[in-house]
């Protein structure tokens, strides 16, 4: 299906408010790259990637970047956009991603953000404002001596709700976490300046031992394509230890391989019960977004092992959105796309189209 949008000029700027946004979610090895290709492909549109990793040069392997091969010719965006060495900030993030959605409208295509970066997604779909804080040495100097497990003691008691969603083993996260609270006052919350776009979510949920079994899978795919070798080529081209450990538990357990501190079964080992926390993070925070309404499935998830998204695969698959009436739960792509075949065809309707 091929849809084509025109933007409503105005002296100011575009009207992109009824302009149809689609954001696939999920968490980690769900499948959400395979299914934004399989949509975008269906429905002229290109993926804006909401990666916290995959933004960065370099990082292909560890990160599980989509290959250009997988791509099937649909354009991506931001990846291999940042240098690994520095932070790229949500705002920074925020901007680019703003800038290549206004580029995939003006090419008369509908964008798709994919990923499983909550803030990033924050940031670009519901206009998420995060407090801006400089950085404090003196008190990062004094966390910085205290064990990951010290540091989040401290932010459990400040802030509960945002040490159920950090990285509890990473130190850089952690002390950022504590020396925004200290500057604040108050908890990490964003402020919510209202959706910029006309937004549709659709969310992957799989079974928890389906989904543990992909992230197996996954790892053991990641070392065999060469996530040693990429490892040490990152530390041969300048990044420190410490800063591929702040980059994932992959980089995190493979320096620890590559210094010849664990074994093979051992790197395994770490990185699939990195990757399980850091997917029940994500799916912590997929609960708590606003749009999203409780609903039990009792054993209606029985994913198929091997299935891909281009075929019907039993995946349940979460779909909410703004005008939506609760959720509906989509079983397979094709049900996916009947959705936003109607999401797109009535917001087709409401943009007028330039005269």
């Amino acid at each position: 299906m091929k849809v084509k949008f025109k933007l409503r000029e105005t002296k100011t700027s575009p009207d992109i408010r009824k302009m149809p946004l689609v954001v696939i979610l999920g968490p980690t090895a769900s499948g959400k790259s395979a299914l934004g290709v399989a949509l975008a492909k269906k429905f002229n549109g290109e993926v804006v990637s909401a990666d916290s990793r995959q933004i960065y040069r370099g990082l292909d392997v560890g990160t599980g970047k989509i290959t250009p091969k997988e791509m099937q010719g649909i354009p991506h965006h931001l990846l291999n956009i940042a240098d690994p060495r520095k932070q790229c900030t949500v705002a920074e993030y925020a901007k680019e991603a703003r800038r290549a959605i206004a580029g995939i409208y003006k090419r008369g295509r509908i964008p798709f953000i994919v990923g499983g970066t909550g803030f990033y997604i924050d940031a670009v779909a519901r206009g998420a404002i995060y407090p801006k804080v400089p950085p404090n040495r003196a008190l990062r100097k004094i966390l910085g001596k205290l064990a990951p497990a010290t540091l989040l003691h401290r932010l459990q008691k400040l802030d509960p709700e945002r040490s159920k969603t950090i990285d509890q083993k990473n130190p850089r996260r952690l002390i950022r976490a504590l020396e925004i609270i200290k500057a604040t006052k108050k908890s990490i919350a964003p402020i919510i300046i209202g959706a910029p776009y006309n937004t549709i979510f659709i969310a992957i949920r799989r079974d928890p031992q389906e989904l543990r079994r992909r992230i197996q899978r996954a790892v053991v795919r990641h070392i065999d394509r060469g996530l040693l070798k990429e490892t040490k080529h990152l530390i041969r081209s300048g990044i420190s230890r410490k800063r591929l450990a702040d980059l994932g538990i992959g980089y995190r357990s493979a320096v620890e391989r590559v210094d010849g501190k664990i074994s093979r079964a051992q790197l395994i080992g770490k990185y699939v019960a990195g990757d399980w926390r850091y997917a029940k993070r994500q799916m912590t925070w997929l609960r708590r977004y606003p749009d999203i309404h409780p609903v039990t499935t009792g054993n209606s998830v029985n994913s198929r092992r091997g299935k891909r998204w281009d075929q019907k695969s039993p995946v349940e698959t979460t779909v909410f959105g703004p005008n939506s009436n609760g959720v509906h739960w989509i079983r397979n792509k094709t049900e996916a796309a009947g959705l936003i075949k109607n999401f797109v065809n009535r917001d087709q309707k409401a943009v007028p189209r330039k005269r």
